[in-house]
């Protein structure tokens, strides 16, 4: 669990990430900045099953 501090995209303008299919969360883990992706990840840190955004 963290707080999501960026995001690294490719499917709506700004464009931000380094390649086309680099969907990503960068979240603060307190210790660390990790990159979680959806289903099939292979450029980010951690894939994951299931996401829980929350409003701050």
């Amino acid at each position: 669990m963290g707080e999501v501090v960026d995001v690294r995209q490719n499917l709506i303008e700004p464009h931000n990430s380094d390649f086309g299919v680099e969907n990503s969360l960068v979240v603060d883990t307190g210790q660390d900045h990790i990159a979680v992706g959806g289903y099939g990840a292979f450029l980010e840190d951690y894939e994951v099953k299931h996401t829980t955004l929350r409003r701050a």
